[in-house]
């Protein structure tokens, strides 16, 4: 009797035990956003403009949203009800650091898609759609490459709740490395990251800035207004396969990383943003470097930040270069390189493959993973 009371006690405590840390592993950071929810901001973390030729489909836009609306959790919604979205082009800061920004808006339904490119071309469906509204007139970026950020308004462009945002971005290349475009073109997807607004406001609720000193028309990331993001990321990247026709018949692979910060004021002077990146091979050896841009930038490829960042790197302990070779990349948390304090830092893996002549065969992408440590910032458009 004794020692089933032993065991007993021992498996309750053990109950406990093994509770407690996962019941805390569990809980979300209050204020923190979920990208994998509908939002009433939606982030595209990189566009390039331009058009290319394609084999199959003609001419087709280098970077082509679509965006959707869902009915906000909990709330009820009509047939053809209205959904505007405010968009702005973010451009990566110039030689003055100042990051340019266009902005407009479209018009959607719920249930309803748009489409449109970042050639400030027409979007899609045409003018009969909402109303006869049409879904809106893009514009084009200031930029060949950013990132865009579009969040839900009423009909007077003042933002508002609305948990009902989501969508992707196709994009499309055809030259890299400086080689003849090929006749093959490639395609990626990845899906927006979405921010939800506030808990405690009601779907259809008016967004204001409150803070005197507030820019008219913040978007303010501060658990109250919107929810936060983070500032540190993580990734499991492939690294660079540099082409060597005597040792790697078969080709290349370059990484990039799409990196961006919400800390924006849009055509203003910004300050640069330092990032320290520590990556890890298979066998867990580490390797350090950083990257700095103003705003947003597509970094050079991992083997430009660093040299040592490429297949050899999975091989330090010996044995040939693994063109296969992938490792962990983590970022300590991003900041401003004047005050030192922490900053919003989102993005996007990009890797693409060459064949022997150096031509681009394929691109891939994949998102990044965060450290759920929420940052208080204020977009200013």
């Amino acid at each position: 009797m004794l020692y089933k009371r032993q065991v007993l006690v021992f498996l309750m405590l053990l109950t406990v035990a093994v509770a407690i840390p996962l019941s805390q592993a569990q809980s979300r950071p209050v204020g923190l956003s979920d990208s994998q929810e509908p939002g009433s901001v939606i982030v595209f973390p990189f566009f390039e403009t331009g058009n290319l030729t394609t084999t199959d489909q003609g001419v087709q836009p280098q970077t082509l949203f679509e965006v959707s609306a869902v009915c906000p959790k909990g709330s009820s919604c009509t047939g053809g009800q209205d959904v505007d979205i405010h968009f702005d082009w973010v451009c990566k800061g110039d030689f003055f650091h100042v990051c340019k920004e266009s902005n407009f808006t479209i018009h959607t339904t719920v249930h309803g898609t748009v489409r449109f490119d970042a050639n400030g071309g027409p979007c899609f469906p045409g003018p009969s759609f909402v109303d006869f509204e049409g879904c809106g007139v893009p514009v084009a970026p200031p930029c060949e490459e950013g990132y865009l950020i579009g969040w839900a308004v009423d009909n007077s462009d003042t933002p508002i709740k609305f948990d009902g945002l989501i969508g992707d971005a196709v994009l499309r290349e055809d030259e890299e490395n400086g080689s003849p475009i090929s006749a093959n073109t490639t395609a990626t997807e990845y899906s927006g990251i979405t921010i939800q607004a506030g808990a405690s406001l009601a779907t259809g609720a008016g967004i204001f800035s409150v803070t005197p000193a507030d820019h008219p028309g913040d978007l303010e990331f501060d658990g109250t207004h919107y929810q936060k993001v983070t500032g540190r990321i993580y990734g499991s990247v492939r690294y660079d396969h540099l082409l060597d026709p005597s040792t790697n018949p078969n080709g290349s692979q370059k990484t990039y990383l799409a990196l961006l910060t919400l800390d924006v004021r849009s055509n203003r002077i910004n300050p640069q943003i330092d990032v320290d990146l520590n990556f890890y091979n298979e066998t867990e050896s580490p390797l350090s470097t950083t990257t700095n841009f103003f705003c947003a930038e597509e970094t050079d490829s991992l083997s430009t930040i660093n040299s040592s960042l490429t297949s050899a790197f999975c091989s330090a302990g010996g044995g040939p270069a693994d063109p296969y070779c992938k490792g962990e990349m983590e970022s300590t948390h991003a900041q401003y390189d004047t005050t030192g304090g922490p900053v919003t830092l989102l993005g996007l893996i990009i890797n693409r493959e060459y064949d022997s002549s150096n031509y681009l065969l394929r691109t891939t992408s994949s998102a990044l993973s965060n450290d759920s440590v929420a940052i208080d910032t204020d977009f200013v458009p």
